[in-house]
């Protein structure tokens, strides 16, 4: 449905088991805890760089939410799609 905020993305894709996350059945999508070992500045570098890339798009709404492109859409259909891609670990120095 692509309600959600980059703070509500970032808690699934790490794996959290919010109230938030457990009472929308988040915690059963395929790509719950997927980056569970990335930390919270980790996730949210991701995110930030598909923005910026253009892949996703946050609205300007009270509370901003997420929301795939069509490039995004593509790329999900085809990782071919843009073979250019890459996207930089962000970490915190040692």
């Amino acid at each position: 449905g692509q309600r959600f905020g980059a703070g509500h993305v970032t808690s699934v894709l790490r794996g959290a088991t919010s109230e938030q996350v457990t009472a929308r059945g988040h915690d059963t999508l395929t790509v719950f805890g997927l980056l569970r070992d990335a930390s919270i500045d980790e996730v949210r570098g991701y995110i930030d760089q598909l923005l910026a890339h253009g892949l996703l798009r946050q609205t300007d709404d009270q509370y901003p939410v997420l929301a795939l492109t069509d490039d995004g859409v593509a790329l999900l259909k085809d990782a071919g799609a843009r073979p250019d891609l890459a996207l930089a670990r962000q970490r915190r120095p040692d």
